[in-house]
């Protein structure tokens, strides 16, 4: 199916939510909003398919652009462009009803 020895997806790639946390400059309230925000966002980026995890991980967290992704997995502009927009939307969805929970 996909290159998957590709070293652009065989690089390990974390979605702990300590690592991308907002730093302490808030009150505590919206710090755990914070929290359960992107605790949210990282469980939605874990039930993603891998390639929609690669795709959104090395866009956000690397800086990495699209037509790169696309040539460091070995696959289509299109797949890549459609992996991206499905797993933000995906992510933005949890997050407007994670949102509107608190």
């Amino acid at each position: 199916m996909y290159e998957a020895d590709a070293d652009i997806y065989r690089r390990p790639v974390g979605f702990d939510p300590a690592v991308h946390d907002v730093p302490e400059s808030a009150g505590v309230e919206s710090t755990a909003e914070c929290r359960a925000l992107l605790a949210a966002a990282v469980d939605t980026m874990k039930s993603l398919p891998p390639v929609q995890q690669a795709v959104l991980a090395y866009h956000f967290y690397e800086g990495v652009p699209l037509e790169d992704i696309a040539a460091g997995l070995g696959i289509a502009m299109d797949e890549v462009t459609a992996a991206y927009e499905s797993g933000v939307l995906a992510v933005f969805r949890t997050l407007r009803r994670a949102a509107r929970n608190e």
